[in-house]
């Protein structure tokens, strides 16, 4: 065996262990859930009077697009028992029914890469605080 042969069987081995070394990363990329993304939702809890506004802001690391909020259960704009805006972080609501009621936020990351795998949940935050409405 010359010099040639040992060369070539260098950049084979190295040839070899950079494509398994790149398979590995897209293995991981593939398999690996998303971070959550942060979201905190303030006031923490809320007592509002019956027909006049409350106010609630969202707190999150990620692109306020990808933001909904909820009330009582149900997705702004459906909700029988309470009048409500949005503008990107914030919830300006007026309740109409007394009670006391859940006010949710819900963000979702943007996944980015090809090989990003998203699972149930797996970029996606809720938080839900109450309001008591009298």
């Amino acid at each position: 065996m010359g010099k040639d042969s040992i060369a070539g069987q260098i950049i084979i081995g190295v040839v070899v262990a950079a494509i398994v070394g790149i398979g590995g990363w897209l293995l991981g990329r593939a398999t690996a859930p998303a971070v959550p993304p942060a979201l905190t939702l303030l006031p923490e809890t809320a007592s509002a009077q019956v027909g006049l506004d409350v106010e609630f802001n969202a707190v999150t690391d990620v692109d306020p697009s990808n933001l909904t909020w909820r009330v009582g259960g149900q997705l702004v704009g459906q909700s029988h028992i309470a009048q409500c805006n949005t503008g990107d972080l914030r919830l300006r609501c007026r309740f109409l029914v007394p009670g006391t009621y859940s006010v949710s936020a819900t963000v979702t990351a943007a996944l980015h890469g090809v090989f990003a795998k998203p699972g149930p949940g797996s970029a996606r935050r809720s938080v839900s605080n109450a309001v008591a409405a009298c």
